[in-house]
């Protein structure tokens, strides 16, 4: 093999393996409750939080997606080209559930109601709607996670 296709070999290979890093860094186990995991694919630049779960037919049981703000504050979230209804739980810095809207419906229009509180919170996760009753969760409850990077 000549060097230059050795070299591409490496590159290739180094990227593939930063590629792969970082795909497994954008999704995390999440415990709801001792028994209940899911795994919740992460939010954390303007444009993912943007995007949400935007465009997506379908969202497996077990599955998420964990908004991580920079700061605490006020988030509020809207359904606009979102095809599925989903639970949405705001959680504080100290990952304890402060506010939970359940069933939000899809909206395809261009005026969708928001959902939000007036509490400052550090993470929101989205579930498929009807995960919060399934799993019996409520205000005050802990959840608990590791985020791979400091946050």
């Amino acid at each position: 093999m000549k060097k230059s296709g050795i070299l591409l070999l490496v590159l290739f290979l180094s990227f593939e393996s930063l590629f792969s890093n970082e795909v497994k860094q954008k999704f995390i186990e999440i415990f709801l409750k001792k028994d209940i995991k899911i795994i919740a694919e992460l939010a954390l630049t303007p444009e993912e939080w943007e995007r949400g779960l935007m465009f997506r037919k379908k969202l497996p049981d077990n599955y998420g997606m964990l908004f991580v703000f920079d700061n605490e504050d006020y988030q509020w979230f809207w359904m606009k080209n979102t095809y599925i209804p989903l639970d949405i739980i705001w959680i504080d810095k100290d990952k304890k559930i402060v506010y939970i809207a359940e069933n939000c419906p899809p909206c395809l229009k261009d005026d969708c109601p928001s959902y939000g509180v007036e509490i400052p919170v550090k993470y929101v996760l989205e579930l498929k709607a009807g995960k919060v009753k399934e799993y019996k969760l409520k205000v005050g409850d802990q959840i608990d996670f590791f985020l791979p990077f400091n946050n």
